[in-house]
């Protein structure tokens, strides 16, 4: 390699790294989001069903400015509620629940789930630490009901629910329990919200009776909402904001809404609805309907709250959801089954409905190919429970089955090589001749059967295998908390120390495998290279790869 082509490949890294820089941004004149510790998140804005397209449609709301979240209208709920005899003045509950591998409080009030934690694995619980599921900010709880009326809607967060129940706490010995409350107003109105839980599951069952919901007035259907998001769970926040997203299943299709970016996406769909779920990256949320019931509709909502260091802001992403039900002559006796654990794509799968698909393996032969690996890598854990050696393990029976393709890429090159000087010779031959060099070239290949695209076809071939390695262990929750050696958690960096300040490009942690990885391709190098022009590339690829 000559002094020019190392200095081109140089400055074109110079120029990645510092046009990413937000100096850099703001010398060309690139905006930067604005937003005051004041403006914070908003809660999702209900959109009543006049706001949606005809059954089978979609409707985006499109994009909102990032510093200058929606603002939610007032709505008349507590003063219709009190006009029908709602109880809103009586004093609100909150009920504790607790199990190996859960535990939280519903509020009375709303009937609102308000806190919620989980342990992510069924195996020794006792030995994980607690994951929360729900912000410790959010203004209103999980699981509120909305009535959809002809000319607007009405919120029952504010009325007060009944139940004789003080407390849930379940074990082996009682491994199952249920909460019932009830509200209902002067008029005739009841709704009940049932609560049924199981000691070892992560799910856990929801029943929505609605009677005399024409006290109301003309109503049409109700939703069930999911208002404050889920929270970031991981060390790395970025990373974990980066894979927040909202899904629903329209029919067959698996519909995404996501905050990309800067942009705010607001979705709204309507027809046969599966089942709505909200995801970080290794935790999810799930909405699933009665069994042979469907939803009629979905609302997906998204506010966006970048960071300030010098304010002390933490970036915030939150995303909410609410499915469409029917009411049959303002009454429903709706079983729903809620979701909140770990994206497992076994555990997911289990239901049946299609959830598995929000898991990202790759797309289109990616997936399949990501299907396979994660199979693989289950199954080689019950063998080996230690997923360390399972990585390495599977490595080398990868490595193994592409020998051949290896085998052959190698031989091509060094054959390439060995024809250098010959061709140098046909270069200085033909070096007014372009077309008869190039078939000189050609004639050259066919005499000593060298073909110079062999060497990276096989390598071609191998990527996709190695691109849905990359999105199965970057996006499953098999890797985390996985331990091996000095290494605390697969699914994340392998920091050795922690630096006194951060440094650009590398962060505040030391990590130990990078260092690895560039002296062992050092000696690799140094040992295969044949042609001292090489020297340069030896020395400079693994530098560039450990920064990268």
């Amino acid at each position: 390699m000559n002094k020019r082509t190392v200095a081109a490949i140089v400055l074109i890294g110079l120029i990645l790294i510092i046009s990413n820089t937000s100096w850099y941004r703001q010398l060309v004149g690139v905006p930067q989001p604005q937003q005051t510790e004041e403006q914070g998140m908003k809660p999702p804005q209900e959109v009543t069903p006049g706001q949606q397209e005809p059954a089978g449609g979609k409707e985006i709301a499109g994009e909102v400015d990032a510093g200058q979240p929606q603002e939610q209208p007032e709505k008349p709920d507590r003063q219709a509620l009190l006009e029908i005899g709602g109880d809103l003045q009586a004093e609100a509950r909150t009920i504790v629940v607790r199990g190996p591998l859960f535990q939280g409080t519903i509020d009375t009030r709303g009937g609102l789930l308000t806190s919620w934690q989980i342990k992510p694995k069924k195996k020794d619980p006792q030995k994980q630490e607690w994951v929360p599921l729900l912000p410790d900010d959010h203004e209103t709880g999980a699981l509120g009901l909305v009535l959809r009326l002809g000319d607007g809607s009405i919120s029952l967060d504010e009325m007060v629910f009944r139940t004789e129940v003080d407390s849930l706490i379940l074990s082996t010995e009682q491994p199952r329990g249920t909460i019932a409350l009830t509200a209902e107003t002067d008029r005739g109105f009841r709704v009940q919200k049932i609560f049924e839980f199981d000691h070892n599951r992560h799910e856990f069952g929801l029943r929505i009776a609605i009677d005399g919901a024409e006290a109301l007035g003309e109503v049409k259907n109700y939703a069930l909402w999911w208002r404050p998001g889920l929270p970031t769970t991981e060390e790395n926040k970025k990373d974990d904001l980066r894979s927040f997203a909202a899904h629903t299943m329209m029919g067959d299709i698996v519909e995404k809404t996501g905050i990309k970016g800067e942009a705010i996406e607001d979705s709204s769909f309507t027809g046969d609805t599966k089942w709505l779920a909200i995801q970080t990256k290794y935790f999810l949320m799930a909405m699933i309907p009665p069994e042979g019931t469907d939803g009629i509709g979905a609302e997906l909502r998204g506010s966006y709250r970048p960071g300030d260091k010098d304010k002390k802001i933490e970036e915030q992403k939150l995303i909410s959801g609410g499915m469409l039900m029917d009411l049959d002559d303002g009454r429903c006796d709706h079983r729903w089954t809620i979701y909140v654990g770990p994206m497992d794509y076994f555990t997911l799968r289990d239901f049946g409905v299609g959830l598995e698909r929000t898991v990202y393996l790759g797309r289109w032969i990616l997936r399949w190919i990501g299907k396979v690996i994660l199979y693989a890598f289950v199954y080689i854990h019950k063998v080996l429970p230690n997923y360390g050696v399972v990585i390495i393990i599977f490595s080398i029976l990868v490595k193994t089955f592409f020998y051949p393709l290896t085998r052959k890429s190698i031989a091509s090159i060094r054959k390439m090589q060995e024809l250098q000087p010959e061709i140098k010779k046909l270069q200085e031959k033909y070096k007014k001749d372009p077309a008869k060099l190039q078939k000189a070239t050609m004639e050259l290949y066919r005499q000593y059967n060298v073909n110079p695209a062999s060497g990276c076809l096989p390598l071609l071939l191998q990527m996709p295998v190695f691109l849905a390695m990359f999105d199965m262990v970057r996006n499953t929750i098999v890797l985390r908390g996985a331990r091996f050696l000095w290494i605390k958690d697969l699914s994340a960096p392998d920091a050795i120390a922690k630096l006194p300040q951060e440094i650009y490009f590398i962060g505040d942690k030391v990590n130990l495998l990078p260092i690895i990885m560039a002296v062992t391709m050092f000696i690799q190098q140094k040992k295969s290279m044949r042609d001292p022009k090489q020297a340069m590339m030896v020395y400079l690829m693994p530098i560039f790869l450990f920064f990268l």
